[in-house]
């Protein structure tokens, strides 16, 4: 593809929200991930944004929080441009993914 013709389409790929809305998701597994091993080092689950995770890099535009849920946690992310969320379970109901994602409630 031509230099020119890879511009146009990151173009519209952004106008489209469609890098947004993997940002999401991409930063969600990350937050998960971090959130792991540092829990596997401390036994204790980082509570806040996901900022506060040792080795977690934040991506722009994308918020990231961590929270206490059962016997586990849930990272909670979103990008408002996107206008799209992602939670994911460390203990998800019975019969449900861990990863849920969606549009932001209005």
């Amino acid at each position: 593809m031509a230099a020119w013709g890879m511009i146009v389409w990151i173009a519209v790929v952004f106008s489209l929200g469609v890098l947004p809305i993997a940002s999401v998701a991409s930063v969600c597994g990350d937050g998960v991930v971090d959130s792991e091993a540092h829990y596997i080092s401390t036994h204790e689950y980082v509570v806040g944004v996901c900022t506060d995770v040792p080795g977690f890099i934040a991506s722009p535009f994308v918020t990231c929080v961590t929270a206490p849920d059962g016997l586990g946690f849930i990272a909670s992310t979103a990008h408002a441009q996107a206008r799209q969320a992602c939670d994911w379970r460390s203990v998800p109901p019975p019969g449900t993914d861990p990863m849920t994602c969606g549009p932001l409630s209005p």
